[in-house]
């Protein structure tokens, strides 16, 4: 592994490959104003790592998968594997909610993290994602990424939909036991999250009723509102109303072609005064019905897009695509389930770097800013 002391920051290079082509390396040696003396040990670490990811990725059939595309083969797209290295990334990150997310701009095929620990370690969170995107996100990738990765994409959700294995969430990872573990996974299918010693906000109907104006107030003007000592995002409020499939805010759903990944706050706007804004005892039989499930909540809305500035638009908000997993609401976290043995493991972790690598496996046309940017030849 990387030397933590040195070289903390995290961005240690970026792989471009084409098909049947040597990997142009690009470094961020220059970007720590590192003196000449030490980039080229800088450098050095980032072509070792490279070989040694270019192993992993093989045998985990990453390679196998994408050397197979004709996507790929006829040299439409690059690989771009963007290498991270975090000497300690712990702290603060388990006393914040657990914000189950994507990763990368909607490009990432696969990711990795490889961690350098010699004991039980705090992994991630993740649960397998069979629901089709938003409609935003969906005609986001399909500027992004090849139309036949789009296409495994969808028949993978579908099986793994029918299996009946998955069709409820399931909240796996949290403490991994062994050394040197990793988790790998395909981006567009899973939903993953930080570990944290935090739990969900736990809901109730009585909550959700006493927050009625504030739910209105919260939408009106775009943000979250304050509600005992912590915030509620009112979209994230009213997705996991929807979680529950007899609610007249599922079925208004159904009947507008939308499904709960959909809500944002345009569509929870006109979901609210098409249903409850001059109605309260239809958004009150709404939340009790809702309430005789388990409830919890983050109190924001997941990211399924991650920062991209190319969603920086006058008609987008922010530069980022935000969903609701569906279903998360009403199951409980695996650091929930077994939160002693979590405790006890960032304990005896105080003293000790969490440090891995991770990868972002990112596919971009030949043509992409990117490469010019960067430098990138390919040979």
């Amino acid at each position: 592994m990387l030397p933590a002391a040195e070289y903390n920051p995290g961005y240690l290079c970026i792989a471009y490959y084409g098909y049947q082509q040597k990997p142009h390396i690009f470094s961020y040696a220059g970007d720590y104003r590192l003196p000449a003396e030490k980039r080229p040990e800088f450098d050095r670490l980032g072509v070792d790592t490279v070989a040694f990811l270019k192993k992993f990725m093989d045998a985990r059939g990453q390679w196998s998968y994408i050397e197979s595309q004709d996507w790929y083969k006829n040299h439409e797209y690059v690989i771009a594997i963007e290498v991270n290295y975090y000497g300690n990334r712990s702290g603060k990150a388990y006393t914040m909610s657990p914000m189950f997310h994507k990763d990368t701009g909607g490009n990432n095929l696969f990711v990795n993290l490889i961690f350098d620990n010699k004991k039980a370690i705090e992994a991630t969170e993740w649960f397998v994602d069979v629901q089709e995107p938003s409609g935003k996100r969906a005609e986001w990738q399909k500027t992004l990424l090849p139309e036949a990765h789009l296409k495994d994409l969808a028949a993978l959700r579908r099986q793994l939909l029918e299996s009946g294995e998955y069709a409820i969430p399931k909240v796996n990872g949290g403490v991994l036991e062994g050394e040197n573990i990793y988790v790998s996974w395909v981006d567009d299918l899973v939903w993953h999250a930080t570990p944290s010693l935090n739990e969900r906000i736990a809901y109730t109907a009585d909550a959700a009723i006493e927050a009625y104006p504030l739910i209105s107030i919260g939408l009106k003007e775009g943000k979250t509102f304050p509600q005992g000592p912590v915030h509620i995002h009112p979209v994230e409020l009213l997705a996991t109303i929807a979680d529950e499939p007899n609610s007249q805010l599922a079925k208004w759903l159904t009947t507008k072609h939308k499904r709960i990944q959909d809500l944002d706050f345009e569509l929870a706007r006109t979901a609210w005064f098409a249903l409850y804004e001059t109605n309260e005892p239809n958004f009150s039989g709404d939340v009790k019905l809702r309430g005789e499930k388990p409830w919890h909540m983050v109190g924001d809305v997941a990211q399924s897009i991650s920062y991209d500035a190319r969603l920086d638009k006058p008609d987008a908000k922010a530069p980022t695509i935000e969903e609701t997993p569906a279903g998360l609401s009403m199951v409980r976290r695996a650091n929930s389930l077994d939160k002693a043995r979590l405790k006890e493991v960032v304990e005896a972790n105080k003293e000790i770097p969490r440090s891995f690598i991770r990868t972002w496996v990112r596919v971009i046309p030949r043509t992409a800013e990117e490469l010019k940017t960067n430098n990138v030849v390919l040979k």
